[in-house]
């Protein structure tokens, strides 16, 4: 009979086959010039371990970065790749001031614990990215226009995105509505990986009187690079104003009565303007009247002195043949205070 091995004991040696010396490998990605933690993963106490032991691969073999004891003490050795760059910290994390590409690689987080399952490794693969520069638009020709654009006006927008690790992409929109581009990388990628980006649109001005255009490039990369953008704006020309024709000579506001200076509103004439001319009329007619009642009376009188042979005038008397009742002999000339 074969002697049988008890399910206790089965069990642990199946978990120290597993566990101890296992590791576990993942990517992750920062972006360069900032204070970045890489994770290792255990929610660690000081009573769980006696060591945590972060490296990194330089050359085939792991080079330490620092130690970090269960007491709360830290070592690191003056052959560390991140000197005075990196400290522990939540325990079991490293945290790194002021990554840059050259801290790009493989990473190993390393865990002595205090019981029977011994140690515990845990490997990154760490990428640094590369915040490109804020994207810019330009036009070609460089006197391009940006307010009152004719219609059938033609240039080409230009985006630049400079420095990315890796390059990042290009997208266009009009309004909000995504367009055709033309994208290059220029130069060619480095060999860091890192490199600019080039975009270009040809645009044609269409015809929408007094709109207003606005161009869009949008540069997004790789998680953690952030999304920037640029815009470019464009006023088309306005309708052209309709200006009414004035009188020949008149001059000024063509909706100003050029008599009295008051608006024409088109309702018709104001109150003043018909009191006016009621007034006009009356005096008008007064005129007239006047006129006429003036020659009656002097043609009255004028035709009564030819009836008695006498011609009066300012202070002339005009004498007629003897024996007319207007003769001299018939006539004398009353003295000046004679009443």
């Amino acid at each position: 009979m074969k002697p049988r091995i008890p399910t206790a004991t089965a069990f642990l040696l199946f978990t120290l086959l597993l566990i101890p010396g296992t590791k576990q490998q993942s990517e992750v990605a920062f972006l360069s010039g900032q204070q970045n933690t890489i994770s290792c993963g255990h929610p660690l106490t000081s009573g769980d371990f006696s060591r945590v032991i972060w490296s990194k691969a330089v050359g085939g073999n792991y080079a330490t970065i620092l130690e970090y004891n269960a007491d709360g003490s830290t070592v690191e050795p003056p052959t560390s790749p991140l000197v005075g760059r990196a400290r522990a910290v939540g325990n079991v994390n490293l945290q790194v001031d002021n990554m840059v590409v050259g801290d790009e690689g493989e990473y190993e987080c390393h865990v002595r614990f205090n019981n029977p399952f011994g140690d515990e490794r845990v490997t990154y693969n760490v990428v640094v990215r590369v915040q490109p520069s804020d994207p810019v638009i330009t036009a070609t020709p460089s006197d391009t226009p940006v307010t009152d654009v004719p219609a059938g006006t033609n240039f080409t927008l230009t985006c630049t995105s400079t420095g990315g690790r890796p390059p990042v992409s290009h997208t266009w929109t009009l309004d909000g509505t995504e367009i055709p581009a033309n994208t290059s990388l220029s130069p060619t990628p480095n060999t860091d990986g890192s490199g600019d980006t080039v975009s270009t649109v040809d645009v044609v001005i269409p015809d929408r009187k007094g709109q207003t255009l606005a161009y869009k490039c949008e540069a997004t990369g790789l998680s953690p690079i952030v999304t920037k953008s640029a815009t470019k704006m464009f006023a088309l020309e306005k309708e052209p104003t309709t200006t009414p024709t004035s009188p020949q000579g008149q001059t000024g506001d063509p909706n100003v009565n050029p008599t009295n200076k008051a608006p024409n509103t088109g309702a018709g004439p104001g109150t003043g303007v018909i009191v006016g001319g009621v007034l006009g009329g009356i005096a008008g007619l007064a005129l007239v009247a006047a006129l006429v009642y003036f020659f009656l009376i002097r043609e009255k009188k004028h035709g009564k002195g030819k009836e008695d042979g006498v011609e009066s005038g300012d202070a002339d008397v005009t004498y007629h043949a003897t024996g007319h009742p207007g003769a001299p002999e018939n006539l004398s000339r009353p003295s000046p205070n004679q009443p």
